[in-house]
């Protein structure tokens, strides 16, 4: 549904699309936004100052038994506010679902406060786990540290925590030179592309990484010069 929207920044009013309910089976591209942070964002067409609105989120995976619902703090509901509200927005999912589809464990959905043990929760639907998002959240400090140390510093770094540098690693690190590019960094671009060679030679992933690479460029050329791919090439260069 959309909603009417005024700026706090600079008073523009604008519409907002909002939206209390994911499913992953009726509404992936919804989950999809969810896991991306671009569901129910708002940003002023005048100023571009926004955020994450704050309402209700049903959050339902058929597949994992889950249904729960995030209420934001900032929404100040009292105990009867809160169970009315969560009530009501339980009945709508309930009543448009075929009577044959409902489940016990949907009469009693989870409730969750925190925004970030809500997403978890979302997460393990995908296979990712609370391990997995404090490893990436280590290595996103880690890259974060390399970009700005001087290369003492990144000795010292490398030396003691290389088996956090992986191909999650390397991605995260791709992501900063699209941004950097996007913002025309040039200064941070320069600061990206050397700590990417440096580990691109310096790192057991890297070395495989750039060896896949050369690998490809060999087999693109081969492919391109025979006039098309075949088997025998595929079979050469695996």
């Amino acid at each position: 549904m959309q909603t009417q929207l005024t700026c706090p920044q600079c008073g523009t009013p604008y519409p907002a699309e909002v939206h209390q309910v994911v499913d992953s089976k009726r509404t992936p591209q919804l989950k999809q936004q969810l896991l991306n942070g671009q569901l129910n964002m708002a940003v002023c067409p005048q100023c571009g100052a926004g955020g994450q609105m704050a309402t209700l989120l049903l959050f339902h995976d058929a597949d994992h038994e889950m249904f729960m619902i995030h209420v934001p703090q900032e929404l100040n509901l009292d105990q009867v506010q809160r169970e009315q509200m969560i009530g009501q927005l339980t009945k709508q999912v309930m009543d448009e679902m075929p009577a044959e589809e409902r489940r016990a464990y949907m009469f009693q959905p989870q409730i969750m406060i925190n925004w970030q043990t809500f997403m978890e929760k979302v997460l393990e639907t995908e296979g990712v786990t609370p391990e997995m998002i404090a490893r990436q959240k280590k290595q996103s400090e880690l890259l974060q540290t390399l970009l700005q140390a001087d290369k003492d510093v990144q000795d010292v770094l490398l030396a003691e925590r290389v088996d956090e540098i992986d191909e999650t690693f390397f991605a995260m690190l791709q992501q900063f030179v699209d941004m950097a590019s996007q913002m025309q960094d040039n200064q941070q671009m320069v600061k990206i592309t050397n700590l990417r060679a440096r580990l691109m030679t310096e790192t057991a992933v890297g070395q495989r990484m750039e060896q896949q690479q050369m690998a490809m460029h060999k087999l693109s050329r081969e492919a391109k010069e025979a006039g098309g791919l075949t088997t025998d090439m595929l079979v050469k260069h695996v």
